[in-house]
């Protein structure tokens, strides 16, 4: 479901756990892919803040460039990475970028933490700031996480 799956890793069930009951709420209510974008940033905090790494902001540029190319993988029903550089112009020192589908965004959220070069770029500390794009292709759900620093 990743590109890259490498090492597990293991976060603290009791705070991972009361984040997913939190986003499980507020998907099973119809959230929009721009709400479970959100939800999801604040997953990717979470994780930043127990490595140590200060939170991102949400980049509006950054989410718009993970947006169409989440939807882009939706109908192709296919991921890949973007060229991360296209659509971010040229206010930045770092860009990265993770992509990954799943049945939820529980889902492709731990993916990206048990996968070492994805968590890796999750917790980045030369990123201060990131966009996420969620797309559906039937009951898949893809998502892009650009990252600018």
């Amino acid at each position: 479901m990743l590109h890259y799956f490498q090492t597990s890793r293991t976060q603290p069930k009791l705070v991972l756990a009361a984040a997913l009951f939190l986003l499980l709420s507020a998907v099973s209510s119809g959230c929009t892919p721009k709400e479970i974008a959100i939800q999801n940033l604040g997953l990717i905090n979470e994780a930043r803040a127990e490595a140590g790494a200060a939170p991102l902001q949400w980049d509006e540029q950054a989410a718009t460039k993970a947006q169409a190319w989440a939807e882009r993988m939706a109908a192709a029903n296919t991921m890949s990475h973007s060229e991360v550089t296209d659509g971010m112009g040229t206010e930045w020192n770092h860009l990265g970028e993770n992509v990954g589908y799943g049945k939820s965004i529980q889902v492709v959220h731990g993916n990206f933490l048990n996968s070492q070069r994805h968590y890796d770029t999750m917790v980045a500390s030369k990123y201060t700031s990131a966009g996420v794009g969620v797309a559906f292709s039937g009951k898949v759900m893809f998502v892009a996480e650009v990252y600018r620093g």
